[in-house]
């Protein structure tokens, strides 16, 4: 219930974003009545805006969690469609399947950048973290279906769920704040360290630091 009411936090949103993104796109081409810009993903003859979904649809991951999540993100932009789409402007999606492989990955999104105003769906870390830096480059904005802490601060990523770290925080906060348990030592003072991703107990801390009662 919870991933559900984060994802469409998220894809919610992502609409706002793409109405700013629309309105920024690129100022070469000629603008709709609404002050939409033709641009990349942006057609203003045919009043649509095309974004990206990287999506395992194949493979072990594609029926748990990767066919899922595309049908979400397809279910709610058909709703915005439904209900005249965004400034008038109708959504289409263009979806490739990644098979949760980095590498082609890569050669997906470069078939695609040019012709999407953002990727609305790119699931994975490994795969999210493959074409993180060509999105920042081409100043492409991923919505990513990724917990991961290390992209939790990429300018261009807009993360679906709540990064592991930040739910250790979370949850520390709760405990000290809501549950009034004291961490403190006899000095007052608790080392706390949160590895990079706390899931894997075999993950090196890098994250350290000392606090009085946190």
């Amino acid at each position: 219930m919870a991933l559900k009411k984060a994802f469409f936090t998220s894809v919610l949103t992502l609409t706002t974003i793409l109405l700013v993104l629309s309105g920024c796109a690129s100022s070469s081409g000629s603008t709709s009545s609404g002050g939409i810009k033709a641009g990349p993903g942006v057609d203003v003859a045919h009043k649509t805006i095309t974004l990206g979904i990287l999506s395992p649809f194949s493979g072990p991951v594609a029926d748990p969690v990767g066919k899922p999540l595309a049908r979400g993100v397809e279910v709610f932009f058909k709703s915005i469609n439904d209900k005249g789409g965004i400034d008038g402007f109708k959504v289409n999606l263009i979806e490739k399947d990644s098979q949760y492989n980095p590498q082609l990955q890569v050669q997906l999104y470069q078939q695609i950048h040019n012709q999407v105003l953002m990727i609305a769906d790119s699931l994975g870390t490994p795969t999210t973290f493959a074409i993180k830096d060509m999105a920042a480059a081409d100043h492409m904005l991923i919505s990513g279906a990724t917990l991961s802490s290390a992209l939790a601060r990429e300018k261009y990523l807009v993360l679906v769920g709540t990064p592991y770290r930040l739910q250790v925080e979370n949850a520390f906060d709760f405990i000290v704040n809501k549950l009034g348990v004291s961490l403190e030592d006899e000095s007052g003072w608790r080392e706390v360290c949160l590895p990079d991703h706390p899931a894997d107990s075999h993950s090196e801390c890098h994250s350290c630091w000392s606090c009085p009662g946190l």
